[in-house]
């Protein structure tokens, strides 16, 4: 029991995991006083929404709310048995055993509606709900939102990557394999939440993924050590890459997950360069699936010509074939980012391949603000690229594009689109091919 006397004079004292403890204890014993107050407060650090909601809710004393086992439960807690209490129970203490952490402090939200899926709520590090229908509560489950409610990055692929890897500890049965670079890229491109894909099963692969490079990371240090690293990750990957922490902080080279194809050269893959290079200029898309699969097998040993080829054909599959899943999206991102790493110095390419990386995060972007900077971005590689290499017909052709489909009211100037048209077929290594694009285009 709590003393409603002295407890609100001393929240000023107390923590957020000691304000929100008092509030649950408080709801378990009615004393909607105290909770009301402490509500204020809380609601302060949690900020509109559902959170908010629900912890104003119980203050109100809306909401059953009961204490079992030193956990606490709101919502639906007739559905609360001891199996569930016990497992959640031994689940975090698997979490504490394994991160080397405090114990998290979780809210337990029975949901009614089974057509949910269990999901955390972070109030503060290591504070929060969870909230899942008794029917989805399993060791795998409660691990997984467990894990968020230990640490969160605020980066959703690493994330995702370190709860499925402790999903992964509770079954036996499951070997994680040695994780390929392209997918770890991937995973790093994956910051946001929003650009999760719909497909559920796509997801979990790309999570999967996530998966077995957080395994690898442990194999290289420990698991505390991967939880010490997502807990101060804000600090340390503040102006700098993410990559580039995880290997300074474990004392790794990403590299060493490229393929150990080594013998394969860049003439092997002649026809599908060639393939796809023509098929992009020429606008004949059709028959890219092969050429492309090709060198998206052997990327990680691609030489520059061969990845920007691979380049093209990804972005064209990407545009015209609405094939822009989140993971697509964020593999072509990563990648486009990797080929211009490459080069010392810019090159036509280079500015090309920015140019497709805008106009993909583009299409997740809502603000008025985030589109004008992504335009800015691309007219500055156009008035860049085409400053320093006035000849390059692929410029000249992604300019006359965007002039040619821009409307007028926009900066649109199909005249104008005309002499790049022109230009462009003037390319002296693929204008044969945008000579038949430009055809059929205008």
């Amino acid at each position: 029991m709590i003393n409603p006397t002295t407890t609100v004079n001393n929240i000023h004292k107390n923590t957020i995991n000691d304000i929100f403890t008092t509030f649950c204890k408080a709801a378990a014993d009615r004393h909607l006083v105290i909770c009301d107050e402490l509500a204020r407060l809380l609601t302060a650090v949690a900020g509109p929404g559902e959170m908010a909601a629900l912890l104003v809710s119980i203050a109100n004393g809306e909401r059953s709310f009961v204490e079992r086992g030193g956990l606490f439960f709101t919502g639906q807690v007739e559905d609360v048995s001891i199996s569930i209490v016990e497992m959640i129970v031994r689940m975090r203490e698997k979490v504490v055993s394994q991160f080397g952490c405090a114990s998290p402090l979780i809210l337990i939200n029975m949901l009614d509606d089974a057509s949910l899926p269990p999901y955390f709520q972070q109030l503060s590090s290591g504070v929060g709900v969870l909230a899942a229908h008794k029917y989805c509560y399993s060791e795998k489950v409660v691990i997984h939102e467990l894990t968020h409610a230990a640490v969160l990055t605020g980066h959703h692929g690493i994330d995702e990557a370190l709860a499925y890897y402790m999903e992964s500890t509770q079954d036996n049965t499951v070997s994680l394999p040695t994780p390929k670079l392209v997918d770890v890229e991937s995973l790093l491109a994956l910051q946001h939440i929003e650009s999760v894909v719909q497909d559920r099963a796509v997801a979990e692969a790309m999570y999967k993924d996530g998966a077995a490079f957080i395994h690898w990371l442990v194999a290289h240090s420990s698991v505390a050590s991967v939880y010490e690293y997502c807990r101060q990750f804000s600090y340390l990957t503040a102006g700098q890459s993410v990559r580039n922490t995880i290997e300074q902080y474990f004392n790794v080279n990403l590299d060493a997950l490229r393929s150990k194809e080594k013998g394969l050269q860049n003439n092997g893959f002649e026809r599908s360069i060639n393939e796809l290079n023509e098929a992009y200029f020429s606008g004949n898309l059709d028959n890219i699936s092969s050429p492309l699969a090709t060198l998206q097998t052997h990327v990680d040993v691609l030489e520059l010509r061969a990845f920007a080829a691979l380049l093209r054909g990804l972005f064209a599959s990407i545009n015209y074939f609405n094939d822009h899943t989140a993971q697509r999206e964020a593999q072509f991102i990563a990648l486009a980012q990797r080929y211009c790493e490459q080069h010392s110095a810019p090159s036509a390419t280079v500015y090309s391949v920015n140019i497709m990386v805008a106009c993909i995060q583009m299409r997740s972007v809502s603000s008025y603000i985030e589109i004008q900077e992504l335009v800015t971005h691309i007219n500055y590689c156009f008035d860049e690229g085409l400053t320093q290499f006035p000849h390059n017909g692929e410029l000249a052709l992604m300019k006359a594009k965007s002039l040619h489909d821009t409307p007028t009211s926009q900066g649109g100037d199909r005249e104008l689109a005309k002499t790049f048209f022109i230009k462009a077929q003037e390319d002296a290594e693929f204008g044969q091919y945008i000579q038949r694009f430009v055809r059929k285009y205008i």
